[in-house]
């Protein structure tokens, strides 16, 4: 075997290594871009627990201001129907009172249930908006992963190509066999020197 055959053996060699390499590199970008897909698909899950859990809440806020609606009517009936079992006036003197204190004592109960109940309900579109948010940022990264992959394995083949192409392989004689060191006429070959 000759100089010249065992550095195009050598080469050929290096380019199919380059293009494994290149292969390698791609498949890396397409794993990677999975993983960010998976995660944003996770986020999004995650969101949707939350939110059905901050909407439960929402709900029980609502639940428990209802009940205080009800039991300031029970409160309020049962002052009106015992003053008017002792025919008191129920809007007057002491039962007025507690007619009063039993509306502002409910009134802030049911005023509290239902700003938590907002709050919850805001929590809801909060968490929504930013898994949502989050799931879009790994769909970008996703598509990064594999744009720089594909960038990077032509980078790979280009570098390999110019080392190639630096090294002579390529040429009009590359694979003719050995040259004689014969002058020919200039630019055959690339290096004024052909095969006799």
């Amino acid at each position: 075997m000759s100089g010249i055959e065992t550095s195009t053996i050598l080469m050929l060699v290096g380019a199919g290594s380059t293009a494994a390499g290149a292969a390698s590199t791609i498949r890396a970008g397409h794993l990677q871009s999975a993983m960010y897909g998976a995660q944003a698909d996770q986020t999004r899950a995650q969101a949707r627990s939350q939110v059905l859990k901050a909407r439960q809440e929402a709900l029980q806020h609502r639940e428990k201001g209802l009940q205080v609606l009800d039991q300031m009517r029970r409160t309020g009936a049962t002052i009106n129907a015992r003053g008017s079992a002792n025919a008191i006036n129920p809007f007057a003197g002491s039962t007025g009172n507690l007619m009063t204190v039993n509306l502002k004592e409910g009134f802030e109960d049911f005023s509290t249930t239902k700003t938590n109940r907002l709050i919850a309900e805001d929590n809801m579109v909060i968490m929504q908006k930013s898994a949502e948010r989050q799931a879009s940022i790994y769909g970008l990264a996703a598509g990064q992963a594999k744009s720089s992959a594909y960038a990077s394995a032509f980078m790979q083949i280009a570098q390999s190509a110019a080392m190639m192409g630096m090294s002579g392989f390529g040429g009009a004689n590359s694979l003719a066999g050995p040259t004689t060191g014969v002058p020919v006429s200039a630019g055959q070959g690339g290096y004024n020197f052909g095969v006799v």
